[in-house]
């Protein structure tokens, strides 16, 4: 799979994948084997809580992000905005799409059965 950032956005999966497994582990530990696997709303537990550090970091990371530099031989201006994105979104934009997923997630898992 091709993965696509700017900046700190490779850490958006890495902070989905900490959760994901921090998740099951605490969930197959508690309520036994295999139960992350079967359940939906271990997987959209993993999302929220995802979202909500994505949400966070990323408006921490990507504030006051623009600088004006100038160039020395022209002496003309450039704007250096620099965002921290994952496949195009924002980081904090992935604070919303994950909780988004988690919906589904749940939604989904109630008319497997």
């Amino acid at each position: 799979m091709l993965f696509i950032w700017n900046g700190l956005g490779f850490l958006v999966p890495v902070i989905y994948f900490f959760f994901g497994v921090l998740i099951e582990l605490f969930v197959d530990n508690y309520f036994g084997k295999d139960y992350y696997s079967n359940g939906s709303w271990p997987l959209s537990l993993s999302f929220f809580l995802a979202g909500v550090v994505c949400w966070f970091a990323g408006k921490r990371i990507n504030t006051n992000r623009v600088k004006t530099v100038i160039d020395k031989e022209t002496g003309e201006e450039f704007v250096l905005d620099r965002n921290h994105k994952f496949f195009f979104l924002k980081f904090e934009y992935w604070g919303i799409v994950f909780p988004a997923i988690a919906v589904c997630v749940l939604l989904a898992g109630m008319f497997r059965r």
